[in-house]
């Protein structure tokens, strides 16, 4: 079988697709190149458990970044009408601001009145943890609005510009000696400045507000159906680093932060800038032809396995002297780390993109379910371990295990619910 059928190219079949996906890949590209070309520096410059505190900071950031924007920002690519859309994204920026207010007033409550062990690690930076949660959302809200308008140049510039004003920051802060916070404060500008290139020439419509409560009544199942599914997805991802840093050590959380952000996040990027378009192609096909929708399903995960198939296997065989000697030997243990997960990072790369199908055919029920049962697998892979006094590592086995079996989980159901044309075509259209 020649290589030409595992081409990505072929499996979304479409210029434009593959124009749209190529702008999204090398921003993000150039962006992780930013980070891991600096990587070896701000390691020397910031110990693991430094590090583990950026990491229980950015897990919260976008966990609860899911709560204020209500994915509002999913509405944002819905109406006919190019001003409601603009309204809408108005009154989303609007709301982001006052649910992060509110956000930061609970933590601090949280945190002083119940001493809850998830929040003391960032206690001392719960002021920048609530501007972190409002351009993170703000973020999200603009980056969609881009998308509706077909932009994706300027998310692609939003991507390495933010990572490098990200590392800039942090090599500031390192020099300076401000610890921790030099690495929040990273994000923090990275953020920003990816907030103003979103923005950038956009006069948001300040009469919204009077037109708001029609608005988000309009969309409300966004809040009511998305949120729930959104969130449970997003603390199956973000939980790990908050239960370790809880449950075990900061130096522990710093060290498995640093593969997840040299290894996990690329994987995870390019899932989403591939997912971002094959959702346009597949509610298309759904309508249109099943046949064609399953042939899609089943190209894109051959083409992206082929991917990463590769760089799996060297990383599990030479990640340990490979960290140990680019990033000092005080990191050798995030490369044990990666040969535990790197089958993981493969399923993901593989399967992320296309994880949305179940919404596609409107299974929406279903892929709840799905988001429910694979957070509390990744919870208790993690939390058991520690209620025993087993060590780090079988934490990361159970974690690696139990989330890679729920993704196969998910491609048995999106294959199960594609097996029937009727199927599709009926719910397609519910």
């Amino acid at each position: 079988m020649r290589w030409e059928r595992f081409r990505l190219g072929e499996a979304l079949r479409s210029r434009p697709a593959l124009r749209h996906i190529s702008e999204l890949m090398l921003g993000a590209l150039i962006g992780q190149a930013i980070l891991f070309v600096t990587a070896p520096l701000l390691t020397r410059l910031y110990t693991p458990s430094e590090y583990g505190v950026l990491a229980s900071y950015s897990a919260l950031v976008v966990i609860l970044s899911v709560v204020v924007t209500l994915r509002y920002e999913l509405a944002i690519l819905l109406p006919a009408d190019h001003e409601e859309a603009e309204r809408l994204a108005s009154v989303s920026l609007i709301g982001v601001v006052f649910l992060s207010l509110l956000a930061g007033v609970v933590l601090w409550g949280l945190a002083h009145g119940l001493n809850l062990a998830f929040l003391q690690n960032v206690k001392p930076y719960l002021g920048w943890l609530t501007v972190g949660i409002a351009l993170y959302g703000a973020s999200q809200i603009l980056s969609f609005r881009r998308t509706r308008l077909q932009q994706f140049r300027a998310q692609a510039y939003s991507r390495w510009l933010l990572a490098l004003a990200y590392v800039l920051t942090q090599i500031v802060g390192g020099l300076q000696k401000l610890g921790a916070l030099g690495l929040i404060l990273g994000q923090v500008v990275g953020q920003l400045v990816a907030l103003l290139v979103l923005g950038w020439r956009w006069r948001p419509d300040v009469g919204a507000w009077r037109s708001a409560s029609s608005l988000l009544r309009r969309y409300w199942q966004f809040p009511a159906y998305s949120v729930p599914a959104a969130l449970l997805n997003t603390l199956s991802q973000q939980l790990p680093l908050l239960l370790t840093a809880s449950l075990y050590s900061l130096k522990e959380a710093g060290w498995l932060a640093l593969g997840l952000r040299l290894i996990g996040t690329p994987v995870d990027l390019a899932g989403a800038s591939i997912g971002q378009v094959y959702l346009g192609r597949a509610a298309e096909y759904s309508r249109r032809s099943p046949e064609e929708l399953r042939a899609l399903v089943w190209r894109t995960l051959r083409a992206l396995f082929m991917i990463g198939i590769l760089p799996t296997l060297l990383l599990m065989a030479f990640a340990p002297p490979v960290f140990a000697f680019v990033f000092g030997s005080e990191w050798r243990m995030t490369g044990e780390y990666l040969q535990i997960l790197m089958p993981l990072f493969l399923l993901r790369l593989t399967i992320a993109p296309i994880d949305r199908t179940l919404i596609v055919v409107n299974r929406l029920p279903t892929h709840l379910l799905w988001e429910a049962i694979r957070t509390a697998l990744v919870t208790a892979s993690i939390v058991f371990p520690a209620y025993l006094g087993w060590p780090f590592q079988a934490a990361l086995v159970g974690y690696t295990t139990v989330s890679g079996l729920s993704l196969v989980l998910l491609i048995l159901l999106i294959m199960y619910y594609l097996s029937s044309s009727k199927t599709i075509c009926d719910n397609s259209h519910t």
